[in-house]
């Protein structure tokens, strides 16, 4: 059986874990298990949605944010076709697929276990319910963003919500009056808020752009760092059912542009089903049956496409001083070609990531950033958020398949919200100076935004 293996950061703990579409990896029995350690790690089976797998990684060409657990299953939402395919936790199985009415852009999701229906935010800021029954999305109230982050509170019937990589989180009542503005600057490192789960007291947020997890109090006086993994991390959603038999409780975690579902081990009862207070008593019969994947995904067929434009005009005004990052990502234009990063505008600022995959497993990890400049087109008006510039160009050294000696060339510009507008241009070298990836386009899928800190 072909398959890959992916180095997984944790917190106080490395694991190699291969991966295999319809397959569970486990991590409960584990030497030293605690909390914030990875559980489990499977590739969901999102065969017939836009969001299916192109590879034997699970990547896609598509955003797909978005997951809830309504006790036996997971939900997960795919942004380009308005899907939510049913997952089985054990394995990554495939139940069904519910297309959604009523709903646009879909993206973050959470179960109300009190009363058994489904939050999710549609258009980026519509709050509102999903009947899987008649597969209808009923708006319910207007938030200030919700794309990345949506969670029940069932402590007090409330909803918490945040936009993509935001400088606040909201909460407001189930029928939309908003209760507190949170500011999460420093709170959660450096990058901005996106996926949230409620545990209790606490909060679980997630920063796609630094790939961590923190745990948080719901004043917003603490934080703690609870997991970390190499990708986007978005939407989280409790569990307490799938690894009770274990005695354990588990936050599954959602990146936006693959199939890779992650299970982070928490205490048992302390992040109940669907918001609910937290609970010892482990609910007996709770292991999900198994259920055999419908479908094979199929290797990508596109082929990338060389540059044809220089996003960076010449009459580009530098940024004073180096401030500023851009964060973000998404599939390049029809090449097949995706990234994620998080880029500081002074190369000597940290973090730097930055990471491309196309073709049949083909991958470039940036390992040193070597060049940098951030720029103020005057033609691109990237608000909101007003951050000084809207195109980032830089240089750097990294690994390309495993092999060190690889140089990455590239320009990513911010034109404003959804990101349809923001375009890519990218240059990969192997160690042998061939260029093995050149391409450039606007994003198909995804968003690219300045930061002016």
């Amino acid at each position: 059986m072909k398959f890959s293996k992916r180095i997984i950061g944790l917190t106080g703990l490395a694991l190699a874990v291969a991966i295999v579409p319809g397959a569970i990896y486990m991590g409960s029995g584990t030497v030293g298990a605690a909390n914030g350690d990875q559980l489990a790690s499977i590739i969901a089976n999102r065969a017939g949605t836009a969001c299916a797998s192109i590879d034997v990684d699970g990547n896609h060409s598509s955003v797909g944010v978005g997951i809830a657990f309504d006790g036996t299953k997971l939900l997960i939402s795919c942004y380009s076709d308005n899907t939510i395919t049913e997952i089985n936790p054990a394995n990554g199985a495939q139940i069904a697929v519910h297309t959604i009415s009523g709903a646009s852009s879909l993206g973050a999701m959470a179960w109300d276990a009190a009363n058994s229906r489904l939050w999710a935010c549609s258009g980026f800021t519509g709050v509102g319910l999903v009947n899987l029954s008649t597969n209808v999305f009923t708006p319910v109230f207007t938030s200030a963003g919700c794309f990345d982050g949506l969670a029940y509170d069932g402590v007090d019937n409330t909803i918490w919500s945040s936009h993509d990589v935001a400088s606040t989180v909201e909460h407001y009542t189930a029928a939309g009056a908003l209760l507190s503005v949170n500011s999460v600057s420093g709170k959660i490192g450096s990058c901005g808020s996106s996926g949230i789960a409620v545990g209790g007291a606490k909060l679980y947020l997630a920063n796609n752009g630094c790939s961590q997890i923190f745990e948080a109090s719901k004043d917003f006086s603490s934080s703690v760092l609870f997991a970390s993994f190499a990708r986007r991390l978005e939407d989280l959603e409790c569990d307490d059912r799938t690894f009770a038999g274990a005695g354990k409780g588990a936050i599954w975690s959602i990146d936006a542009y693959d199939n890779v579902l992650n299970a982070w081990e928490i205490p048992l009862g302390q992040c109940g089903l669907g918001g609910q207070a937290p609970t010892p008593t482990p609910v007996p019969g709770d292991t999900p049956t198994p259920v055999p994947p419908t479908a094979t995904p199929a290797p990508p067929t596109a082929t990338p496409v060389p540059p044809t434009a220089t996003p960076v005009p010449p009459t580009a005004t530098p940024v004073p001083g180096g401030r500023g990052r851009m964060t973000g990502g998404g599939s390049i234009g029809n090449t097949g070609a995706r990234h994620g990063f998080e880029l500081h505008c002074n190369a000597a600022t940290l973090p730097n990531r930055l990471e491309v995959n196309w073709g049949k497993g083909n991958k470039f990890h940036l390992e040193s950033l070597t060049s940098a400049s951030c720029t103020d087109d005057p033609g691109i008006v990237p608000n909101p958020p007003a951050a000084g510039f809207d195109t980032y160009t830089g240089k750097g050294g990294g690994r390309y398949n495993g092999a060190a000696g690889a140089t990455a060339e590239w320009t990513f510009t911010d034109a404003g919200e959804p990101g349809k507008n923001d375009t890519a241009t990218i240059t990969i070298k192997d160690a042998g100076s061939n260029i093995v990836l050149s391409v450039s386009g606007k994003l198909q899928n995804g968003n690219q935004q300045a930061h002016k800190n």
